[in-house]
């Protein structure tokens, strides 16, 4: 699919590693070599000697394409600076697994030479909109992957009311509670046995982490839906964590009521391979041990 040519790039990368710092140093000279501006977050354009990133109501600024080098960690942890805005991420995956970051490092020159050129196709990502009352103030977040209610140590397991579009579904005597967007279905969940939803689905994942009641399962809805969480547990031991970066204490009667935002993530395509390759190669797929 043809896009507009690129000219203004941010790169983000995995802090205090010298491997990832010497590849974007590497890639800004790259870039710069085919008259393409790079820009830094200021700590690292402070060590690369080049351009700091400008913001505008908290979103980038003048960007025209974000590359993302590291993990799905990297990725999720900058994806609030370009919600909902028009700028593709091009993920190169610097870690072990990655299912966000889907280029591998041995190919992200070639498939620049691609995107530069306006070459490339995006995956609309649905993100989820969180909503907690704590204190009097609300609070608003959007995610990508995930919404995760769950105890903070390993003492006593927790009660968690589920309520969706205002019909009481069940409480929940666990670990915790996974609200998860398709693309969130590889990352926590998926650990905690939920299935794998493709991401192009319009739908809103509930998975419960160790329940006590073996029967209650994932749950799969329509992503119109209202998720409402209400924490019954009377501890303070209770916390909120969103795309596994942003956390929040939760206190009795809380509530936490998740929806699907209108707001998209655009994530450039892996040239690589497409979705479920990328599955079989992470995930091993029809590979048997060795002895």
């Amino acid at each position: 699919m043809k896009n507009a040519p690129i000219k203004r790039v941010a790169i983000i990368i995995k802090k205090n590693q010298q491997k990832t710092l010497a590849e974007a140093k590497t890639l800004a000279k790259w870039l710069k070599a085919r008259k393409v501006t790079s820009f830094f977050e200021e700590d690292v354009a402070a060590k690369l000697k080049g351009d700091v990133l400008t913001y505008n109501k908290k979103k980038f600024a003048n960007i025209d394409l974000l590359i993302c080098l590291g993990g799905d960690g990297t990725l999720l942890s900058t994806v609030k600076y370009v919600i909902g805005t028009k700028i593709p991420i091009l993920g190169v995956n610097m870690g072990s697994l990655g299912f966000l970051t889907e280029i591998s490092l041995k190919n992200m020159y070639t498939s620049l030479e691609r995107v530069l050129k306006g070459d490339y196709t995006i995956s609309k990502r649905a993100t989820f909109s969180a909503a907690i009352t704590h204190g009097g103030k609300t609070k608003r977040y959007n995610v990508l992957n995930d919404v995760v209610i769950n105890k903070r140590s390993l003492a006593k397991i927790i009660d968690l009311e589920l309520t969706i579009n205002d019909t009481l579904v069940t409480t929940y005597n666990s670990d915790g509670l996974i609200i998860s967007t398709p693309t969130g279905s590889t990352g926590y969940s998926l650990s905690a046995g939920g299935p794998i939803i493709h991401p192009k689905e319009d739908c809103m994942m509930i998975t419960p982490i160790c329940p006590h009641t073996l029967t209650q399962r994932p749950i799969i809805v329509p992503g119109n839906s209202t998720i409402k969480v209400r924490v019954m547990s009377k501890s303070d031991d209770v916390q909120l964590t969103l795309d596994g970066q942003i956390s929040n204490e939760l206190e009795h009667q809380n509530e936490v009521i998740i929806k699907k935002s209108d707001k998209k993530i655009m994530l450039i395509e892996s040239f690589e391979k497409n979705y479920f390759e990328v599955l079989r190669t992470k995930l091993h797929w029809g590979k048997r041990g060795t002895k």
